[in-house]
């Protein structure tokens, strides 16, 4: 029963994004004087359809996203209100807005979240006899700058450390906020060597942290941990909570091998795991963790970190992209359709016992996140994406002459199919990855 509520959730949050997206396309048609022959919800046969005027409004057997079906969309027509037909900026207009629409969504849905939940400003703790603390910054210190680049929460210090590591000692420059006033300070990053937890995540679920994405042949798996399993303790320490558990994982420096004590059902079991030389690292840090509340701001503050909430995310998805790009991530790091149902589904798990107002939020905060990373994905300039439509007709703006139909048809279809083999591997991998294949 929860498999089947944690799909129903996934396709209603899926729905609500692309429909969204397809709105964008469809309004921006209409305005532009453009012929909509269907919009429909779902794909594959149809159910239900009522025409209206020159569109049909349909609802199609498959609950998967939707579709805004134009004239002269795909293929030369000779119509008056042919998408082909219409001014290369109209056209533009036309294709940009299902991205923006996208933005959209999650800057409206980000004013609910921050209007209930409050924002993350970047308040640390630190931790004893590293560099931040040796420095004089405190805890409950605001960050606000790092080596001069703004920050404006929690997140984005640590995607901006995630995608740019520190690869020296050399003094790196925090600007911090400690009751209304602002500090400057040098700090000197401190080499750590130390083994990490690998090939597996572990989410919240009834205040505690419970293993998931468990990779086959990983440390966890070899000692006989599985999905599901609750993490009650490593080495000496007990955990009575997740926040616990993730102080230890942040503050202690791990050995090769370690005790991991976890409860299966009723029983509890304590195994040693040997970490693998893959996992071992070293690295400068800085000494610093996130303090793990929100607050609570008025309306005209809600409404700035509402833009903040959409820019953030825009933000990390498009130096996720360049990290791709750049060779150091690769599709096994991706997640299609099925892995993405997945992290809906840890979100609904970690957040059901709280109520369906922390239920509610979680997945608004999703939403957002998918939202916006969806209409950046769509701004790609890659053959059969919104992107790849709106570099033909940039291309065409600067050669002032339309590229030919059955060019850019051919270069989109190519696209498409490219498009869906990788969907297919990422899916594959987040298969094996749920499963611990």
């Amino acid at each position: 029963m929860n498999t089947v509520i944690k799909i129903l959730i996934a396709i209603l949050v899926f729905s609500a994004i692309v429909i969204i997206h397809e709105l964008g396309h469809f309004l921006l048609a209409k305005k532009n004087g453009i012929g909509v022959t269907e919009f429909c919800i779902g794909m594959g046969p149809k159910l239900i359809g009522k025409k209206v005027g020159e569109t049909t409004y349909a609802i199609r057997a498959l609950p998967l996203g939707g579709a805004c079906m134009m004239v002269g969309e795909d293929e030369a027509s000779d119509e008056d209100n042919a998408f082909n037909k219409k001014g290369v900026w109209a056209r533009m207009s036309v294709v940009a807005a299902g991205p923006i629409f996208n933005f959209i969504l999650a800057f409206f849905l980000a004013l609910i979240l921050v209007g209930f939940k409050g924002w993350d400003t970047a308040d640390i703790e630190v931790i004893k006899d590293m560099p931040v603390a040796k420095a004089g910054i405190k805890d409950g210190d605001v960050i606000t700058k790092i080596n001069g680049k703004r920050v404006s929460c929690d997140r984005e210090i640590m995607y901006a450390l995630y995608f740019n590591p520190i690869k020296s000692d050399e003094p790196i420059e925090i600007e911090y906020k400690r009751n209304g006033k602002k500090y400057t300070k040098k700090v000197t990053p401190k080499l750590i060597k130390e083994y990490s937890i690998t090939g597996v995540s572990i989410i919240e679920k009834d205040g505690m942290g419970v293993i998931t994405d468990l990779e086959k042949k990983s440390p966890f798996h070899k000692a006989g941990i599985k999905n599901k399993d609750i993490i009650v303790g490593i080495n000496d320490e007990k955990f009575k909570n997740v926040e616990e558990l993730s102080d230890y994982l942040n503050n202690e420096r791990l050995k090769k091998e370690i005790t991991v004590t976890y409860k299966r059902g009723d029983k509890e079991k304590t195994v040693d795991v040997k970490l693998t030389d893959k996992s071992y690292s070293e690295q400068y840090m800085l000494g610093f963790t996130y303090m793990d509340d929100r607050n609570n701001v008025n309306a005209l503050e809600t409404i700035k970190y509402a833009f903040v909430e959409v820019k953030v995310q825009i933000n990390i998805a498009i130096q996720s992209v360049k990290y791709l790009i750049s060779g150091k991530a690769s599709a096994e790091d991706m997640s299609g359709p099925v892995g993405i149902v997945n992290f809906i589904g840890d979100g609904y798990e970690a957040t059901k016992s709280a109520g369906v107002g922390a239920v509610l939020l979680q997945l608004i905060d999703i939403t957002i996140l998918l939202s916006a990373n969806i209409g950046v994905m769509n701004l790609l300039p890659l053959p059969a994406l919104d992107g790849g439509r709106l570099l033909f007709m940039v291309i065409e703006v600067i050669r002032r002459k339309k590229m030919k139909p059955e060019v850019e048809g051919m270069v989109h279809a190519i696209g498409l199919v490219l498009l869906l083999l990788l969907m297919a591997v990422v899916s594959f991998n987040d298969i094996k990855k749920i499963f611990g294949l």
